[in-house]
């Protein structure tokens, strides 16, 4: 016979294992089917420290280093290709919260001003360009069951995004899921050209 202390004692609520799979096909259905509201357009992305990101990796090189210790844990668009966000409703109640998407394909992130270069003067030159490459932020690889494969970048903790018509900024503040304390990650279709897939996963995403 089960002790009182024993029989009183509640049942515990365990995280069931996440299917990134179906996260995904749950965001390309609601695409397809123009279940998303459109939000606005997204200028900038930051991140948390992950320790097995690409730049603390052993064999990470000294550029990579010095660019993501100047640059910060951030890549950005500029005007001409920023990509478009929204929310997924379709009437689906999902552990988690809010749902948001990326409903179109992301253009290659635009080269920016190398951080390690200053203008001092006015007449001084502008800084040269380089590559925001996301494989600097890369925590690793995800390979969908259809072989597509997704660099891992997380944790997302802020998007910067421009409303529709309003001349302001939103931020979208990633937080952790309560159910399962993991915090939001982006997963990026690896390609070195042309547009690419992306989708936010897991976490916990919103406006407060």
């Amino acid at each position: 016979m089960a002790s009182p202390a024993r029989a009183l004692a509640p049942h515990p609520i365990r995280p069931k294992p996440v299917c990134l799979a179906d996260k995904i096909e749950r965001q390309l259905h609601a695409i397809q089917n123009r279940k998303v509201a459109d939000l606005g357009l997204v200028s900038r992305v930051q991140l948390g420290i992950a320790d097995d990101s690409a730049y603390f990796q052993a064999q990470a090189n000294d550029y990579l280093k010095e660019i993501t210790k100047l640059q910060g844990l951030t890549f950005e668009w500029n005007q001409s290709c920023r990509p478009k966000i929204s929310e997924i409703q379709d009437g689906l109640n999902v552990r988690g919260g809010r749902q948001f998407v990326f409903p179109d394909l992301w253009a290659q992130l635009p080269h920016i001003p190398d951080p390690r270069y200053r203008k001092l003067h006015v007449a001084d030159p502008e800084p040269p360009k380089i590559l925001q490459n996301l494989e600097f932020f890369a925590s690793g690889l995800v390979i969908h069951r259809s072989g597509t494969k997704f660099l891992c970048i997380q944790p997302v903790l802020q998007i910067a995004i421009q409303p529709f018509g309003v001349a302001t900024f939103l931020l979208l503040h990633g937080r952790a899921n309560p159910w399962d304390g993991k915090y939001p990650a982006l997963l990026v279709e690896k390609r070195r050209s042309g547009h690419v897939m992306a989708f936010l996963v897991g976490g916990h995403l919103d406006f407060a």
